[in-house]
């Protein structure tokens, strides 16, 4: 084991130190031999015990939260049957199976770390904390969760959940989910808490009968308005079509009077003509 001192004299290596690189290429050829070891060793156990899988946490999913069994910042995985710590002993294993909900607590507009309280099913153990997560977390555990078929919640304040548990015992189970269970939680909305559709809600709406009559109504109305109006644009735009223009009617106006005048002239002329003067009386 090499000592983490150093003696004051002896001068600073610098970036390009040859040994220094050097070592740091031994150490991660170290690293790589010893992984490649123990997937060897663990493909070989799966082999002879087909009743057994190892399981791989997902790296790119990991965080950095203070776990139970730790007082330090330690970083966290996810995997596939559980939740684990094996970086910083005492190391830290929590299978998924034995979840009931979790619950995420300080989730406050401006604060950049939450809690995460993992509830297990046997209500007579203590709850798990994972405390300061940093916040850009919260999403990525919220849809790990739900893919885990995990209900959780989400809340501002840290809760008191040795009351809580305590209560929940001396309720007992059946009268615990009877009086609503874990809705108490739900203050700001849970993992599969559904909207209303706005659909449904204007499907369950029906309007009384005297409602509907007077609607009905009211559409014969409209239709008969539209109907005489649009008979009225049709008989206006024919009009206009078959109209002449203006000044062409009052030209026309005054040669029918022109001609009438002719003809009564005519007619005057002719009736003088016919008729023998009359002789005057002496």
């Amino acid at each position: 084991v090499r000592g983490a001192a150093s003696a004051p004299d002896t001068p600073r290596r610098s970036g390009y130190d040859p040994d220094e690189l050097e070592e740091e290429q031994r150490e991660r050829q170290l690293r790589n031999r010893m992984n490649q070891e123990f997937s060897n060793f663990s493909k070989k156990i799966e082999d002879q015990a087909k009743d057994l899988e190892f399981d791989i946490p997902y790296r790119e999913l990991g965080f950095y939260g203070v776990p139970p069994h730790n007082k330090s910042t330690s970083f966290i995985m996810p995997a596939v049957n559980a939740l684990v710590e094996l970086t910083e002993p005492p190391w830290f294993v929590m299978p998924l199976s034995d979840i009931e909900i979790a619950h995420f607590e300080r989730v406050v507009y401006g604060l950049k770390n939450f809690d995460l309280v993992l509830v297990f099913k046997d209500f007579s153990e203590k709850p798990l904390h994972v405390n300061a997560i940093n916040i850009e977390h919260l999403d990525a555990l919220k849809t790990w969760l739900d893919s885990c078929n995990i209900k959780f919640y989400e809340g501002t304040a840290n809760l008191n959940w040795n009351a809580i548990m305590k209560n929940i015992n001396d309720t007992g189970i059946e009268g615990f989910y009877e009086d609503g269970g874990w809705k108490f939680l739900n203050m700001q909305g849970s993992s599969d808490e559904e909207e209303e559709d706005p659909d449904d809600a204007e499907s369950d709406f029906e309007p009384s009968g005297s409602e509907s009559e007077e609607e009905e109504a009211s559409d014969g109305s409209d239709e008969d308005f539209t109907d005489e109006s649009d008979g009225s644009e049709e008989e206006l735009g024919s009009d206009e079509s078959e109209g002449q223009d203006w000044d062409e009617a009052e030209e026309a106006a005054e040669k029918d009077d022109k001609k009438r005048a002719r003809e009564r002239e005519a007619k005057e002329a002719r009736e003088s003509a016919g008729q023998p003067k009359k002789k005057k009386k002496k």
